[in-house]
């Protein structure tokens, strides 16, 4: 390699929410959308990717997205076997040295211009890249759609990440478009309380001392789809690194390596393959 330009010209590019029940108050249940807006994440350039800088600011989202299933829906019996098949994602993707580790995510500060930023306790833990090759670059998989359980005293929230997808990769920063719906159950009833939806633009650039700086964008919808929302929200956050990256073989039933090592030969880059 003879640059870090040629490199970067061979890349192919290819998880908290609290809504009350429908009779408590209104501002209870924006609450629990703050909430959960705030607690998903957050993982070579895409055809018509734009500059990390512009992308975020120029960012726009659907007025309305669809509605969720019927069986997700508020006042509907929570069966798993509603939700989609999980880990059917396919494919991989390089990332930077610096965005690859196990993070974690702290808070997260919403602006809001003309009033003081809000700071919300947003804690998450994130591993990104899962394989290297041989000549060293690391490797994220697409391993969406995800579910994430959080549990409090009488209720449980899932929030299913149905996308997760990379827009520009860059030496200096990336771009990732999330997809979400968040679903509160009763514990005792099995019931579903409520359920919201996302989409978010979250661009991650490196920091000083091994972190990472965060921004993301982002638009949220109710279970028909409706905006919940006059306008895009916009959050900072940063990230610590919580270790250092290692490959991942295997993890929950899935066989990363032979996943990547198949990846590769598929798309014709067997010379890459780990050693």
């Amino acid at each position: 390699m003879k640059n870090l330009h040629e490199f970067w010209a061979r890349w192919p590019l290819g998880r908290d929410w609290h809504w009350q029940r429908p009779y408590q108050k209104r501002r209870e249940i924006f609450a629990f959308f703050s909430a959960f807006l705030t607690c998903a994440f957050l993982t070579a350039p895409c055809a018509g990717a734009q500059n990390p800088e512009t992308q975020s600011q120029s960012q726009t989202f659907q007025a309305t997205v669809a509605p969720v299933p019927l069986t997700l829906q508020a006042g509907a019996t929570f069966q798993e076997s509603s939700l989609p098949p999980q880990n059917t994602g396919k494919g991989w993707y390089r990332i930077p040295s610096w965005f690859a580790g196990y993070w974690h995510r702290r808070e997260m500060v919403e602006k809001n211009f003309g009033f003081p930023d809000r700071r919300q306790i947003s804690l998450r833990d994130m591993r990104r890249g899962y394989q290297i090759d041989s000549r060293g670059d690391i490797w994220h998989p697409r391993n969406e759609p995800f579910v994430v359980r959080v549990d409090h005293k009488d209720t449980y929230d899932l929030n299913d990440t149905s996308q997760m997808k990379p827009l520009m990769v860059s030496p200096g920063a990336v771009v990732v478009e999330i997809s979400a719906m968040g679903i509160r159950v009763d514990k005792a009833t099995g019931l579903i309380v409520s359920t919201t939806q996302k989409r978010e633009i979250h661009t991650f650039k490196p920091g000083r001392n091994r972190t990472i700086e965060a921004e993301s964008t982002g638009m949220g919808y109710d279970q028909h789809g409706k905006p919940l929302l006059a306008k895009p929200f916009q959050k900072f956050y940063t990230e610590y690194l919580k270790a250092p990256f290692k490959p991942i073989n295997n993890e929950l039933g899935r066989d990363y390596r032979t996943d990547f090592c198949q990846y590769l030969e598929a798309t014709e880059q067997g010379d890459l393959l780990p050693r």
